[in-house]
């Protein structure tokens, strides 16, 4: 979201240096979001992540949506011009 989706002309993650180029309001609300957290707290670490999964309540992360397809035996679309990191909630949190 705080990315254009460039990633340097390859396919792969973006580094911590990676200058930011958000594309829409979101992004733009994200980055300014972080470079709040920065001014009030230099020491706040701030994460970049996507596709978290795992436990949770509601059950609506990308995982628990795939297993509920497949069980139902439904087909499930899913994006193919996306590159992703795919972050364990649990770990996360630690």
């Amino acid at each position: 979201y705080v990315f254009d989706g460039g990633v340097k002309g390859a396919s792969g993650p973006y580094a911590e240096t990676d200058r930011p180029s958000p594309l829409n309001v979101y992004g733009s609300s994200k980055l300014q979001g972080e470079a709040a957290v920065a001014a009030a707290d230099p020491d706040a670490l701030v994460i970049r992540t996507n596709v978290v999964f795992g436990p949770e309540a509601v059950g609506k992360n990308f995982v628990y949506q795939l297993v509920r397809k497949l069980r139902a035996n439904e087909q499930m679309n899913v994006p193919q011009d996306q590159v992703n990191t795919p972050t364990y909630n649990r770990d996360l949190a630690d």
